[in-house]
């Protein structure tokens, strides 16, 4: 879907983030543009700040909420791909066979836990929501998705599970891309469905209630519906999994968008972009006449946080130690690491 741009969206020099190595990333996404308009210092620090020859800063460590949300999304993913056999979906799912995913995945990510006692604590919890939710909602579970909920396959018979999808925005070589969890076909009507993990209790109803005005679905209905133009599709069911859950596994929810919603939701992205476009363009040109990284930094890239309040949602954002030592930037920095070439262009949501 490529839309001519027009006078209204003239360009200034535009800034893409850099191509993304071995796949699965987004030039631009739900994350990339939801953190500028959150809070353009955050942004700044998490894919432009100039850092040992890379751009973007992260923590030395990750959340642990972060890893055990990524560990459980993969053996998930695996759990729904173990039913998938000569481009249909059987229902049959291997529950080993996904609990061999995600302990593979968790080991991988061992050295990025600040507390090494969380490492096994995490493996054990994500292994327990795996286990539980198969026995929910697998064949001869109480809640069996299979045949209700079924798997979709592209033409060549392959599962659309974890499946990269973009559309050109229209604007300056943009392209929108997002990674949609898997396409089912939910009591007959096309569907995305997205995993989510999530403390039990007001946490899971404050979650599921929010999917009504989330911009991660809106990109992924408004992705799909421009590829698959001749497809009914019937919005998406987010799956919020609870993280120890006894008397509920996950809870469900549907949402959709209008054409209109969609049509808003293209020109509010483009906007977006025209405000990174000319910030970097004129940091770049402070840069140029001499100024000092942390002077054009806060003239071009203000910090928004305290008045959106994303210093503090989901545990506090990553960069506040940069923004409450302002005048002792040169001993906090040290404690981040340049961001990889990948990772300065994951814009899509992380998925959990």
């Amino acid at each position: 879907m490529t839309v001519p741009a027009s006078d209204v969206f003239r360009e200034p020099k535009r800034f893409i983030p850099l191509p993304t190595e071995g796949g699965g990333g987004s030039l631009v996404g739900n994350s990339y543009i939801s953190k500028w308009a959150q809070c353009p210092r955050a942004w700044f620090n998490s894919f432009y700040r100039p850092f040992e020859g890379s751009q973007g800063v992260r923590p030395r460590y990750v959340s642990e909420h972060l890893l055990k949300g990524g560990t459980f999304h993969e053996g998930i993913a695996e759990l729904y791909l173990s039913g998938c056999r000569d481009g249909e979906d059987t229902g049959e799912w291997n529950l080993d066979q996904a609990i061999g995913v995600l302990e593979s995945h968790h080991k991988r990510n061992e050295s990025q836990y600040e507390e090494s006692t969380l490492y096994e604590t995490d493996l054990n919890l994500t292994r327990s929501m795996l286990t539980a939710y198969y026995s929910e909602f697998g064949l001869g579970g109480p809640s069996q998705d299979y045949p209700t909920i079924r798997t979709l396959h592209d033409g060549e018979g392959l599962p659309l599970v974890e499946r990269d999808f973009s559309v050109d925005l229209g604007y300056g070589g943009y392209v929108y891309t997002c990674r949609a969890d898997l396409l089912i076909l939910h009591h007959g009507y096309p569907k995305v469905m997205e995993h989510k993990t999530s403390a039990p209790g007001l946490w899971a109803q404050k979650r599921v209630a929010s999917i009504q005005f989330d911009s991660q679905f809106t990109g992924e209905i408004f992705v799909l519906k421009a590829l698959f133009p001749h497809e009914i599709l019937e919005g998406a069911l987010v799956n919020v999994v609870i993280k120890g859950g006894k008397t509920k596994i996950a809870l469900r929810e549907s949402t959709t968008r209008s054409d209109e919603d969609l049509r808003h939701f293209r020109l509010s992205t483009i906007h977006i972009l025209q405000q990174i476009d000319e910030a970097v363009h004129k940091f770049n040109q402070a840069l140029i006449e001499g100024n000092d990284i942390e002077w054009a930094m806060s003239l071009y890239f203000p910090d928004h946080g305290e008045r959106t309040q994303a210093c503090d949602n989901y545990g506090g954002c990553e960069f506040r130690s940069l923004c409450r030592s302002k005048n002792r930037i040169d001993r906090v920095l040290p404690t981040f690491r340049p961001r990889t070439r990948a990772e300065v262009v994951e814009s899509r949501e992380n998925p959990f």
